[in-house]
């Protein structure tokens, strides 16, 4: 049986999906039907350390501490920079451990950080990100992105069902 909080990620994944090429340009109206930013203090702290948990992870080549804050699902996808789908927990989990081999490092701007609730249980993190990346041995890259997270609520906190990544390129003008 599916999960239900991971059946209204599913639906949120379709629809950030459609959305991804109106984060770049202008949102114009926001139809009454769009997730409303969270102001549910709960909602919001943890959402917030399941994500800080996630970046300190990453930051750290830390495989436990990023595994322990993904949802364990073969429907976990990350969406990535370059267009690649990754599906599933343990996928993800080799991509990340054979990334870590270079240089490797997430750098959130938190201060356009936005979480809405899209569904009790589930809700979309959105923030800027300045992602450094780089083969062994090669000079690394610095990429602005548009890092965004469908999370999920399990019984054991706040957990993050799916990842995209999307060019952000004029985010050095914001």
């Amino acid at each position: 049986m599916i999960h239900p909080n991971l059946k209204a990620a599913r639906w949120l994944c379709s629809l950030v999906l459609l959305a991804t090429a109106s984060w770049t340009g202008d949102l114009g109206a926001v139809p009454k039907s769009a997730p409303v930013v969270s102001t549910d203090s709960a909602v919001q702290a943890g959402v917030k350390a399941a994500y800080a948990q996630f970046i300190a992870g990453n930051n750290a080549h830390d495989p436990s501490a990023v595994s322990d804050v993904l949802l364990n699902s073969p429907d976990f996808v990350w969406a990535q920079y370059a267009g690649n789908s990754v599906w599933g927990h343990d996928q993800a989990m080799a991509d990340f451990r054979e990334g870590w081999n270079g240089s490797w490092h997430l750098n959130p701007q938190l201060s356009e950080l936005r979480i809405a609730t899209v569904a009790p249980g589930v809700a979309l993190l959105i923030t800027p990100l300045l992602f450094t990346v780089g083969d062994p041995g090669e000079k690394p890259t610095t990429l602005p992105v548009r890092w965004g997270g469908v999370f999920v609520k399990t019984a054991a906190g706040w957990r993050i069902a799916s990842i995209f990544i999307t060019p952000f390129p004029s985010w050095h003008a914001h």
